[in-house]
């Protein structure tokens, strides 16, 4: 019987399978961005003051997602 190497079969196309989850998310995530800006700048293109209280509600909706009381919530 061959000595135990530390690896445990399947290991490593789980990694690969998780690493491409995670740039599919990513990838998918930036799309959505960068489409939603760019209907925010065609929207606002009449009054471009809207344009700052597009990015202040964007910030707002980050911080409230990154709020340890919403990340409370979430996982309990």
């Amino acid at each position: 019987m061959p000595p135990f190497t530390g690896t445990v079969a399947g290991t490593a196309s789980r990694r690969a399978s998780t690493r491409g989850r995670i740039v599919t998310m990513y990838a998918a995530l930036t799309l959505i961005n960068l489409v939603t800006w760019g209907w925010a700048c065609v929207a606002v293109r009449a009054s471009p003051m809207l344009f700052g209280t597009a990015f202040l509600a964007y910030s707002f909706g980050l911080r409230h997602a990154m709020d340890a009381d919403q990340a409370a919530r979430v996982t309990s």
